[in-house]
C-alpha cells in the first residue's frame, strides 16, 4: 500500500519530487490532500519514470498553484497501469489532474475521472496501441 497524504511542498512536488529516477507504486495507492505553491500537487517528475502498478489508485484533493494538481511531468514517462485509477477533485491553474510537458510519454490502462483536466504541451508521445478505458471521457486541453 502506498499512502501519500496531507503533505505540503514549497515549489515542486507536494508529496514527492523525483529527479532522474524511477518511482514505482504498488498495492492500493492513495495520493490525497497534498499541496504545492507551483507544480505537482502530489508528484513532480523531472526526467523520471513514474509507475502506478497497484490494484487501484485513488487520487483526490491535491492542489498546485500553477501546474498539475496530481502530477507535473517534465521529460518523463508516466504509466497508469493500476487495476483502476480514479482522479477527482484535484486543482491547478493548468492541468487539475496532470500537466505534461517536454517529451512526456503517457501510458494508460484504465482511468476514471470526475472534473479532472489533463493539459499537454507539444512534443508529448502517446504510442499506439494505448490500452484505455476512460469513463467519462476526460477533458484534454492543449496549451
Amino acid at each position: 500500500t502506498t499512502n501519500l497524504t496531507h503533505n505540503v511542498g514549497l515549489y515542486f512536488g507536494g508529496a514527492i519530487f523525483s529527479h532522474s529516477c524511477t518511482l514505482d507504486m504498488y498495492g492500493d495507492i492513495s495520493i490525497a490532500n497534498n499541496f504545492v505553491s507551483e507544480a505537482g500537487g502530489g508528484i513532480y517528475a523531472y526526467q523520471s519514470e513514474v509507475n502506478f502498478r497497484g490494484n487501484k489508485a485513488v487520487i483526490t484533493g491535491n492542489e498546485a498553484g500553477e501546474n498539475g494538481g496530481v502530477i507535473d511531468a517534465v521529460g518523463s514517462t508516466v504509466s497508469l497501469y493500476s487495476g483502476q485509477v480514479k482522479l477527482f477533485g484535484n486543482k491547478a491553474q493548468r492541468g487539475g489532474g496532470m500537466y505534461l510537458e517536454q517529451n512526456v510519454q503517457l501510458l494508460l490502462k484504465k482511468i476514471i475521472t470526475e472534473y479532472a483536466c489533463l493539459s499537454f504541451q507539444p512534443n508529448n508521445s502517446f504510442p499506439n496501441p494505448i490500452e484505455k478505458s476512460v469513463t467519462p471521457t476526460p477533458y484534454f486541453l492543449a496549451k
